[in-house]
């Protein structure tokens, strides 16, 4: 009889070890999933079905002669193509911006839609991509260029030559502003992130890496900001990016007047375009 219970307890004992070890085969398996799981989501690539952009020229029936192509010409091409089964993302376009009216001031630009990320301002890590500038393809105005062509508003006192120098005397550059949600509502307080990246003289492919570190955080309403840190805005999601063109004071011809100018600001003005055209090549966003 003792033998007898004797290997029955053995059995049991047995028993119980290989539902030990297959439970906690499970559990290594499940921890190794997940933590898979993490390393794949601290880098996020942006696909095709996430980029678009806007288009408000053909609203401008009296733009000069420096918007010399046709309106398709400014919409976005997003070539991808699979290399060696890594897919490869494309985005060619050419960002247009008003130099005089803030209204539509972006008359072209690029957004990268986020909502699909689960991206928190506070896991966003690092903006990284690849991008060529095509020179001869592009328009920046000298302070003589601009003067001539505003040569009447000048002399009418709309406009003075100042405001043009502030404008104009350093390169444009390029906007990377992230947006938290009902960006496009003024009347609703919105958390935003941007950061002014400098045009690449040559016409060469440089990468392109700007930390969390570089971007100024801040609450946008009726189109005043209110600067705070990450840290402020950690438990807010990302919506999306987008991408314009600005001068290096992010300023308009508007904006210097005061504010009865800016009021009546004539209609009749001519609008002077900077223009940059660009290829943006594999994004990608670094997450905590």
């Amino acid at each position: 009889m003792n033998h007898t219970n004797h290997r029955l307890a053995l059995g049991t004992l047995f028993t119980l070890l290989i539902v030990y070890c297959l439970i906690n085969s499970q559990k290594l398996h499940a921890t190794s999933v997940i933590k898979n799981k993490v390393i794949d989501r601290s880098l996020f690539s942006i696909q095709a079905s996430e980029v678009s952009g806007w288009n408000h020229l053909d609203v401008d029936l009296n733009r000069p002669k420096s918007i010399n192509r046709s309106r398709t010409g400014y919409q976005l091409f997003l070539p991808q193509v699979n290399d060696k089964k890594k897919s490869s993302l494309s985005i060619s376009t050419v960002l247009v911006r008003k130099l005089a009216n803030w209204h539509q001031q972006h008359s072209t630009g690029i957004k990268i839609n986020l909502t699909e990320k689960e991206l928190s301002f506070g896991q966003f890590k690092s903006l990284n991509f690849a991008i060529t500038i095509d020179h001869l393809s592009s328009f920046q105005p000298t302070i003589e260029q601009a003067q001539a062509y505003y040569f009447e508003a000048i002399k009418k006192g709309n406009i003075k030559l100042s405001w043009l120098q502030q404008l104009l005397r350093e390169p444009a550059k390029i906007t990377l502003t992230l947006f938290g949600r009902q960006h496009d509502d003024q009347k609703v307080s919105t958390p935003m992130a941007t950061f002014n990246q400098q045009i690449a003289r040559t016409s060469d492919k440089n990468r392109v890496n700007v930390s969390s570190d570089r971007f100024s955080f801040y609450w946008q309403q009726n189109y005043q900001e209110k600067a705070v840190n990450q840290e402020e805005l950690a438990n807010y999601k990302v919506s999306g990016i987008l991408i314009t063109l600005d001068t290096h004071t992010n300023q308009t011809l508007r904006s210097l007047m005061d504010d009865e100018q800016q009021d009546n600001f004539p209609e009749t003005i001519k609008e002077l375009y900077l223009k940059l055209a660009l290829t943006i090549a594999n994004p990608i966003i670094e997450v905590l």
